[in-house]
């Protein structure tokens, strides 16, 4: 089958690697699978960008663009709107509000529409009601878990297929299990109130407060420099800025 990935971004995030290795995978096993980015429209005064859109067109990058996963497909830039620039196909997978409203507005030979839920935008976008609208589209609807399968169901009366996205045992695996004296818990740091890492903090110091001797270890993206984190939680820990997959591995293992 010729089927397309509609991603909002490349940038590392766990939804765009699910993705990303379910297309890689798809095409793995024969089918012909692009992945599609859109590109944001520029402002009215960036006449100089308008130009140079107009001027690319659609941009292929190369696979290694995408740096942090093994990524063997070429991944492919174009302006918005521009439903022009996408081939037809049997499906189009999209995932996002935004490019789930843009999807649904592609004519039938732009292939059968899959809308891959991975999260509740609603909840923190600034455009909470168009999201909302898009989980109410007439579509088939995929998702990662069952408390969002069930959101579905009872505020928008819409099934969805649940699947679930897999650790991959090439890249995690424990060689050997290590009992510490002192417990080690790790947590992603993020600067949604939603991931929760505030209340995780919360939760550590409750613990400490009891007497009980605890390691945490936080790992994230968003800061190199974690002296403000420090500052707010009031004690120090070991930190990780944007670990590799191996050093990842280390932090889960250890």
């Amino acid at each position: 089958m010729k089927i397309n990935f509609l991603l909002p971004h490349i940038r590392l995030s766990g939804g765009v690697k699910a993705l990303l290795e379910y297309a890689n995978r798809l095409n793995k096993i024969g089918h012909e699978v692009r992945v599609f980015v859109p590109r944001k429209a520029p402002k009215w005064y960036q006449l100089l960008d308008k130009w140079t859109m107009r001027k690319h067109g659609l941009q292929s990058l190369l696979p290694e663009v995408v740096e942090w996963m093994d990524n063997t497909l070429a991944i492919e830039m174009f302006p918005e709107p521009g439903e022009h620039y996408l081939p037809d196909s049997d499906v189009i997978v999209a995932s996002a509000w935004q490019n789930a409203e843009f999807a649904a507005q592609l004519p039938p030979q732009k292939g059968a529409f899959f809308y891959f839920i991975l999260h509740y935008e609603s909840l923190w976008t600034r455009h909470k009601s168009r999201a909302t609208e898009t989980y109410n589209l007439s579509c088939k609807m995929l998702t990662c878990s069952t408390w969002l399968k069930k959101t579905l169901i009872e505020k928008h009366e819409k099934k969805a297929d649940v699947l679930i996205i897999p650790v991959d045992r090439e890249v995690f695996f424990c060689d050997s299990k290590k009992w510490n004296a002192i417990h080690r818990i790790a947590m992603l740091h993020h600067d949604y109130d939603w991931k929760g890492y505030a209340e995780g903090i919360e939760a550590v110091k409750k613990v400490m407060q009891q007497g009980k001797k605890i390691q945490l270890v936080v790992f994230g993206e968003k800061l190199e420099d974690p002296s403000s984190l420090f500052d707010s939680a009031g004690f120090e820990f070991e930190y990780h800025y944007r670990p590799t997959r191996a050093r990842l591995r280390k932090i889960y293992t250890s």
